[in-house]
């Protein structure tokens, strides 16, 4: 071989390698409503497609407020609906699973626990068996 072909070779796997990563993400969407809260903040802290934490803010406006990102498989998540409740027991976090697709959720204010969340097969096996 020569050394022309030899780093063609090196240069296309070393491209192969960095682009791996981004094969694997797919992408998600997080669509949310809550009943009885019209404006505020929601919080989704989840790892994302690159192995990293992510804590994403979005606005509630008219009761709705929706995330993206993308991960590379199932992810659990918390949600928090109002970050800045100050009381005791905070009734506006979840924990839930985020995978690749749309997933809907919604709520009351105050009672997050019994959110009906659909788009998510995992979310949905969890809740089954809970």
């Amino acid at each position: 071989m020569n050394k022309v072909s030899i780093e063609i070779k090196k240069i296309i796997t070393i491209c192969f390698l960095f682009s791996y990563n981004d094969v694997n993400a797919q992408s998600f969407t997080l669509n949310g409503t809550i009943v009885g809260k019209d404006t505020g903040i929601a919080v989704l802290n989840y790892v994302n497609a690159n192995n990293k934490r992510c804590s994403d803010t979005a606005t509630i406006n008219q009761a709705k407020f929706q995330f993206s990102g993308s991960v590379k498989s199932v992810d659990y998540a918390l949600l928090d609906i109002d970050p800045y409740y100050l009381g005791g027991a905070n009734s506006n976090n979840r924990q839930l699973f985020i995978e690749p697709g749309i997933i809907y959720i919604v709520c009351k204010y105050g009672e997050i626990g019994n959110a009906e969340i659909k788009g998510s097969n995992t979310q949905t096996k969890s809740d089954f068996f809970a």
